[in-house]
């Protein structure tokens, strides 16, 4: 897979590789420790290459984020309050568009999402505890 996007990966690479979950008749995802990081960033640099590639079907590449980090990331998605949203080095990044209000600039700007104080930066006025599975701290 690594060769399909251009990425050289040796044995020694890599610290540990495992799957994760149940057993059962789907296939499990596959935990990959990387032993320098930046191996691992060059690969997520070039992971959409294999997108849509016919070889490896519906294989993605994601980042392995804490419960608290994913529930953020679905909300912002579900609520559709970024152009578009990803990860980078387990951090949430939002694009958002500069003309919509959001931001004081005209061209589009990164927004960082680290907590789920920093969702008001995206124009969040009031933030949903339950939906973000952290009804506990109101």
């Amino acid at each position: 897979m690594a060769k399909e996007i251009d990425v050289v990966i040796q044995p020694a690479d890599i610290s540990v590789v495992h799957r994760i979950g149940k057993r059962n008749a789907k296939p499990r995802p596959v935990l990959c420790k990387f032993v320098s990081r930046a191996q691992k960033e060059e690969i997520m640099r070039k992971k959409r290459l294999l997108k849509d590639n016919a070889k490896y079907g519906k294989l993605f590449i994601c980042e392995d984020l804490t419960k608290l980090r994913v529930d953020m990331l679905n909300y912002i998605k579900d609520n559709k309050l970024a152009k578009y949203t990803y990860t980078s080095t387990g951090r949430i990044v939002c694009v958002v568009d500069g003309a919509n209000g959001r931001n004081n600039q005209k061209q589009d700007a990164k927004v960082f999402i680290d907590s789920p104080d920093d969702l008001f930066d995206l124009g969040v006025n009031k933030l949903d505890y339950d939906k973000l599975n952290i009804g506990h701290l109101k």
